[in-house]
């Protein structure tokens, strides 16, 4: 087998092999007497981005996390759950202003007041007083259940905008522990871990015994 075959079947083996370390970063934090500059902008910071399998890790400061060109979230499925409860919430919240605009109190008094008009313009439906006391009493407990109904739904959807409020707080301050780099990012990292390996490994074989070729112990003769 020739020299310069075997780097090349070194490569694909590597290649087959898979990489290093995924594309899978854990977000640990450190104390702040063992902060290190910052990969991108070389500040110190106590934020360290470490892969899954431990093979690569590196500090960065917490904005850039934030840059979708730098890294990607992980989203959990608690994360996922969240936005579903806000949509279940927005829904509700939509049907209760709804149903309260159908509730309005001001609706109660003008179906209230027509129907009083009409009466009283309708010659033939003034009958006598007792009637008419019948139908206000029975008109007035209709507007009372109306305005107890919108009260009952105005109640309601102040609580569900307060929940509202809350959840959406949740998914702003929501603390992501796993981060995926953008390709060109991790491309880097992979070079890098690479080109370490390789020292290390110059470095190590250069301090092996009989690397260099020793002098002479022999006398030389003329």
């Amino acid at each position: 087998m020739s020299k310069t075959s075997q780097p090349r079947q070194q490569h694909q083996q590597q290649q087959q092999q898979g990489p290093p370390f995924p594309n899978n970063y854990i977000l640990r934090q450190v104390s702040l007497a063992d902060s290190k500059p910052c990969m991108i902008c070389f500040k110190p910071s106590s934020t360290v981005l470490v892969s899954e399998n431990q093979h690569d890790f590196f500090y960065v400061c917490p904005s850039h996390l934030l840059d979708d060109q730098f890294a990607t979230p992980i989203k959990p499925e608690s994360y996922n759950l969240l936005h579903q409860e806000v949509k279940q919430i927005n829904q509700s919240v939509a049907k209760l202003r709804k149903d309260m605009e159908t509730e309005k109190p001001y609706l109660w008094g003008m179906s209230n007041y027509w129907k009083l008009n009409n009466n009283g313009d309708n010659p033939s439906t003034n009958d006598n007083d007792n009637d008419k006391e019948k139908s206000k009493s029975q008109e007035q407990n209709n507007d009372k259940d109306g305005k107890s109904k919108y009260e009952t739904l105005k109640a309601r959807l102040a609580d569900q905008l307060q929940n509202l409020k809350e959840k959406e707080e949740e998914i702003k301050l929501f603390k992501f522990k796993k981060y995926q780099l953008e390709q060109t990012i991790y491309k880097n990292r992979l070079m890098l871990h690479q080109r370490r390996k390789h020292e290390k490994e110059k470095s190590e074989k250069l301090q092996q015994e009989g690397f260099f070729p020793q002098a002479p112990t022999h006398q030389l003769t003329n």
